[in-house]
């Protein structure tokens, strides 16, 4: 995980123009997101307690880390059918707890707020805003669990651009195919 960190900061670091918006649609793992140039698709296996789990990471990185976003991420793992029963809220809540806790602790960084969300109106999600490289750099999260499917979506930027349109178009833009 340590690597994969310092490989993202070290392409944050060279990144280039910025590129057109275009929707960006994924049947297999069912969502569909506005990103501004193209995604990186990366997969991981991961030994679990439930089994091996496929961890996807869909990564573009589009801007000049002094201007605009330099990171937009979308994260999925499909869980063994009946592993989140839809009804189990508090299971549902703990689960996205240990991942904000998780993300931060990888990234070493600090949570500065959490809020619940919903997603579709009906699936119980999290927002999240952590400091990275102390203070260097920002990443906003949202992070939900639907059905069987787990869904992260991720922007880092450096930290005079800390509320940006891009990021709110990213995050609004995230629609599910399926249910």
């Amino acid at each position: 995980m340590m690597v994969s960190i310092i490989a993202l900061l070290a392409a944050w670091l060279t990144a280039g123009s910025p590129l057109p918006w275009q929707i960006y649609t994924d049947n297999n793992a069912a969502f569909q997101v506005e990103i501004p140039g193209n995604f990186q698709h990366q997969e991981d296996s991961i030994e679990t307690a439930i089994g091996t789990l496929v961890y996807h990471r869909y990564l573009c990185l589009p801007y000049d880390k002094q201007t605009e976003i330099s990171h937009f991420s979308v994260h999925f793992s499909q869980y063994p059918s009946g592993t989140i029963p839809p009804d189990s809220i508090g299971l549902i809540k703990e689960m996205l707890k240990e991942t904000v806790e998780s993300t931060a602790s990888n990234l070493e960084a600090a949570v500065i707020y959490t809020d619940d969300i919903l997603l579709e109106d009906k699936f119980h999600g999290i927002f999240w805003r952590m400091d990275l490289k102390d203070g260097k750099a920002i990443a906003k999260s949202r992070a939900y669990f639907v059905n069987d499917r787990f869904y992260m979506l991720q922007t880092l930027s450096p930290p005079q651009n800390n509320k940006n349109a891009d990021a709110d178009r990213f995050f609004e833009s995230f629609k599910l195919l399926q249910e």
